[in-house]
């Protein structure tokens, strides 16, 4: 049977390996954004830097926590002269408080930046604001978890009482989690609908060919924050049952999903852009003067042709078609 370190101590490494991963990638995909996206509006471009700026404390954070969790317990154990103790719960409460908050403050502008997206297509209104109320109901669990979830000897004082008594306390982490959940399912639905309907305003095969990868690829990233999310929730809740930790390695990488997957929204523009070409639609690859991410905007033209301006807008027109649709 694993000692409570061991069952802390494992899910804590591969989380903060499989972190550091994701971390890395979203360097690269950063710096990728700025090569690529010089003509975005400030506000999106300060958005990126926030998030890779979040995520560098956070890395930085998890680091010095596993490395002081590690210190105090293999001091401790050599003082006493015995093995690896099983020790209070402090990796397990503290890490769970102070990565909450940190984990919605990057969370929470995504799903935000996602809404405004889906507002400038002209979304449902309702869906709109589904997505606004569980966004910010993520962000006020996230903050109470960190505030109200009990930490070392208090949670094994707790744990001492019974289950009942630590579970009290964890409401707001499963009202954090599933909230954040029903926003990213929000968000991916009222995407495809929304794409859903101007693929209905025009006939061209390839424009509705090229929605098809754009709805794919929401639905990819919406599903994949969605089931770690939820993955989250339900290791959570079998972790205090078991004092195994495991819900850690949804943790440690719930974050750099988040970020990752909008940065990769961000830089596919480049690869829409060059299909966009052969597609009887404009794209925008960079953001157009509102800062859009995508909208329609009637074109209308004698012959099929193309035409790249120097802002870096590729507008193909053809001869029948009113329609098209941009990207930020």
């Amino acid at each position: 049977m694993l000692s409570r370190y061991d069952a802390t101590a494992g899910p804590f490494l591969v989380g903060l390996c499989l972190s550091m991963i994701l971390y890395g990638s979203l360097l690269v995909q950063g710096f990728m954004y700025y090569q690529t996206s010089k003509k975005d509006q400030a506000w999106i471009r300060w958005t990126v830097f926030y998030l890779v700026a979040m995520e560098t404390a956070i890395t930085g954070y998890d680091i010095h926590q596993k490395y002081v969790d590690d210190a105090h317990t293999f001091a401790l154990a050599s003082d006493r002269g015995m093995p690896v103790p099983d020790g209070p719960m402090t990796a397990l409460s503290t890490m769970m408080s102070v990565n909450a908050i940190l984990t919605v403050l990057v969370s929470t502008p995504v799903q935000l930046f996602f809404a405004w997206r889906i507002k400038i297509l002209g979304g449902p209104k309702l869906m709109l604001a589904v997505i606004v109320f569980a966004a910010f109901g993520s962000l006020a669990g996230g903050i109470s978890t960190g505030i109200l979830v009990p930490r070392g000897d208090e949670a094994e004082a707790r744990m001492a009482i019974g289950w009942r008594s630590v579970a009290a306390s964890f409401a707001p982490s499963i009202t954090w989690l599933v909230m954040s959940a029903i926003a990213d399912l929000s968000i991916t639905g009222c995407l495809v609908y929304t794409l859903t309907q101007q693929t209905k305003r025009n006939s061209f095969q390839a424009t509705d060919d090229l929605v098809t990868k754009i709805m794919r690829f929401a639905i990819e990233t919406g599903l994949l924050t969605t089931l770690c999310t939820l993955a989250e929730a339900v290791l959570f809740y079998v972790s205090y049952r078991t004092f195994a930790s495991f819900y850690f390695i949804p943790d440690f990488i719930l974050s750099k999903v988040y970020a990752n997957s909008l940065l990769a929204t961000l830089n596919v523009r480049a690869k829409w852009k060059d299909e966009a070409t052969v597609a009887p639609m404009s794209f925008n690859a960079a953001s157009n003067s509102n800062g859009s991410t995508l909208g329609t905007r009637p074109v209308t033209a004698t012959s099929e042709k193309s035409a790249v301006k120097k802002d870096g807008t590729v507008f193909v027109l053809s001869s029948t078609a009113p329609a098209s649709i941009e990207s930020v």
